[in-house]
């Protein structure tokens, strides 16, 4: 789960935190997503974390522009799609930053 200084690793069965990695950037607008090859991505200010799941670490930081959306990957796997809210907000349509995840 994603907290206010990164992620949150948790055991359902004992109902317990029981590891975190610190993510710069995590904020109030970063989503959690499981990507087709078993990694996790958190976006973040700035930047698209990729996690390994099993380790909780980083695998790779995507340098990206503002804050972007939650990440969504396109139905094929092959891509990831992130909104930029603020250039939304500004009413410049379809921005979207796409990003080829890496293979496993």
């Amino acid at each position: 789960m994603v907290t206010s200084s990164g992620l949150a690793s948790v055991d359902l069965v004992a109902n317990a935190i029981n590891g975190t990695l610190a993510l710069p950037g995590v904020g109030a607008g970063s989503g959690v997503v499981g990507g087709p090859n078993g990694l996790f991505y958190v976006n973040a200010q700035g930047v698209l974390y990729e996690v390994n799941p099993r380790t909780l670490t980083i695998r790779n930081s995507i340098p990206v522009k503002g804050f972007p959306s939650k990440p969504t990957f396109s139905p094929d796997g092959g891509s990831i799609l992130m909104a930029n809210p603020a250039r939304l907000r500004q009413r410049i349509r379809r921005l979207w930053w796409l990003v080829l995840p890496p293979t496993r």
